[in-house]
């Protein structure tokens, strides 16, 4: 199998709450590791929560 992109995770990530479906039947149909994914996800998070300093 082909690795997979930061874009195709972040694209991955955004489509599992739309799926409606849980997080496990999501990474079942898209052949996902679900462990991988909880880290992907926890990764991203701490990714768009740091801001970046002002130079006041």
């Amino acid at each position: 199998m082909a690795k997979r992109s930061h874009e195709d995770w972040a694209a991955l990530i955004q489509q599992q709450p739309a799926s409606g479906l849980t997080i496990t039947a999501f990474c079942r149909q898209h052949k996902l590791c679900v462990s991988s994914f909880y880290a992907r996800k926890s990764h991203k998070a701490k990714i768009t929560t740091v801001t970046p300093f002002v130079k006041a």
